[in-house]
């Protein structure tokens, strides 16, 4: 797991994260902490979705 807080836009890091072939990149921002939720994209697919954050610990 790495938490990766550069000043990189977050598309660059996206992209260099899939080419690494990283299982799961979370995405948080404010968005995302304001509804307590985490936007989640898995390796080979475009993008899972949003969800809650309870709801995705339990699910993995």
């Amino acid at each position: 797991m790495r938490f990766d807080d550069r000043e990189q836009k977050l598309r660059y890091k996206i992209r260099e994260d899939q080419v690494a072939k990283i299982p799961y990149i979370l995405v948080l921002g404010d968005k995302e902490v304001k509804s307590n939720s985490v936007n989640v994209r898995k390796h080979g697919e475009v993008k899972c979705g949003s969800f809650d954050l309870t709801s995705f610990i339990e699910k993995i």
